[in-house]
């Protein structure tokens, strides 16, 4: 057998559906946001919700946001497949923990699939640093929204 031939990671994701509980919103735009459940506090709801009405949407109506319990895995792309969103957010949470085996940067959007990508850091992390919130801005304004 060529051993080099098989020479990359395999991650299996869970097959375990994703209870509707954790989804959050109206989804009306179309936007999946990924949050690991403890730095969905509060405070930083409603700064994501301050982050998303910069782009003129409302985060309540226009996005669905998914709070992954931290003692749990599930795999979101069954969830991305079904064509209930165009665009993703993901805020500190490990890509292949919810299904992916892509490498990527932060702050990069891409594209998969005809559904935009945005891998960012945790939520805490983005409200402290100045220096993440442009980083963030700047690949919000990169993303095709409203298009």
């Amino acid at each position: 057998m060529n051993s080099y031939f098989y020479d990359f990671d395999i991650y299996i994701s869970s097959e375990e559906d994703i209870p509707s509980a954790l989804l959050q919103g109206d989804n009306e735009k179309k936007l999946l946001v990924i949050v690991n459940a403890a730095d969905y506090t509060a405070e930083n709801k409603a700064f994501l919700a301050k982050i998303l009405s910069a782009i003129s949407y409302d985060l309540d109506k226009d996005a669905n946001v998914l709070v992954l319990p931290k003692e749990k895995s599930y795999s979101v792309t069954s969830l991305i497949k079904n064509g209930f969103y165009t665009n993703v957010l993901i805020f500190g949470i490990n890509l292949k923990d919810i299904g992916f085996s892509v490498s990527t940067y932060l702050y990069a959007p891409f594209e998969i699939a005809g559904k935009t990508y945005l891998i960012n850091h945790p939520l805490e992390k983005v409200k402290s640093s100045v220096d993440f919130k442009k980083s963030l801005w700047t690949a919000l304004q990169a993303m095709p929204f409203n298009k």
